[in-house]
Order: C-alpha cells, then structure tokens, then sequence
C-alpha cells in the first residue's frame, strides 16, 4: 500500500533513477499478448529516451531498464497497473490497483501520479462482528489491512437472570 509518507520518501531518492508507470491491466486485451502492449511500449519509449541521454549515463540506465524489463517478463500482472522506482541503490514496486498512465522517467524520481492518488483517495474502516468477536479493517488503493482484533468475553450466567 502506498501513502504520502512512502511517496514523499521517494520523492528524495537519490538520482538517476528510472521511473516506470505502466497500466498492466489484464482486461484489455492488447496486455494479454505473448508480448504484453505495456512491455512494447516500455521498448519504444526507452529507445526514444536515450536519444537524449548523456554517454556517461547511458550504461546505468541500460542497467536499470534491463532490471524492469526482466521482472515484467518474470512476473505476470496481477493489478491493474504496476510502479517501478529503479536505482542503483533503490528497487521498489508498487502495484497499482487504480488506473496508471504510462510514463516514463530517467533522473529524478517522479512522483506525481502517486501524489494525485495519494491526495485523491479516502481510507475507510471496515468493522466485521460475528458471534466470537469483533475485526477492523483500513480499507485504501484496493488494499485491505486488519487493524484490530477483539474477542467478545462474557459470562452467560449475567444475562440470563431474571430482573423484577
């Protein structure tokens, strides 16, 4: 799960770093492929940016895209869309289970797809009571996470006396 605190994190990562959003979303038919539309278009744009990199930069991000490339062939999408932050000294990934707009960015980290989902959605609570007890839940970005746990303890002989 994602939150302002991990996404201000890393907004200060160290650079150059590659970004990679990806909408990976299995229901569109173009990412069911043997070659998936979002890994076609990661090539395509990959090859456009190091147009425009610098020599001295060109091998680190090789490196980096080689790292992204191989952990998309590896892993198949389970989410909706997939957050790639990868450095040499950062690997991080976020699944995504709201829609993601392919982007990517060598250099400094890029956050800002992160910030506006970050900004845009609303945590809930959810309670769940049955007869053993009661269970809490933080519900946000798709994500469920258990809170608390509490058992209910009584006595039947309390309330089963008779009030006059």
């Amino acid at each position: 799960m994602v939150n302002t605190k991990d996404v201000l994190s890393l907004s200060k990562s160290a650079s150059p770093l590659l970004t990679v959003y990806l909408s990976t979303d299995q229901a569109e038919a173009s990412n069911r492929k043997s070659t998936p539309a979002y890994l076609a278009w990661l090539r395509q744009q990959a090859k456009a940016l190091t147009k425009n990199l610098p020599p001295a930069e060109m091998e680190a991000f090789e490196k980096q895209l080689q790292r992204v490339e191989k952990v998309l062939r590896e892993k198949a999408a389970k989410a909706k869309g997939i957050v790639i932050f990868a450095g040499s000294g950062q690997w991080k990934i976020i699944p995504a289970h709201w829609k993601v707009t392919n982007e990517l960015y060598w250099g400094k980290p890029a956050v800002s797809q992160l910030l506006s989902v970050v900004a845009e959605s609303k945590p809930y609570c959810v309670v769940s009571v049955d007869h053993t007890g009661a269970r809490l839940f933080r519900y946000e970005l798709g994500e469920t996470t258990e809170l608390a746990k509490k058992k209910f303890d009584f006595d039947p002989k309390q309330w089963k006396t008779r009030d006059y």
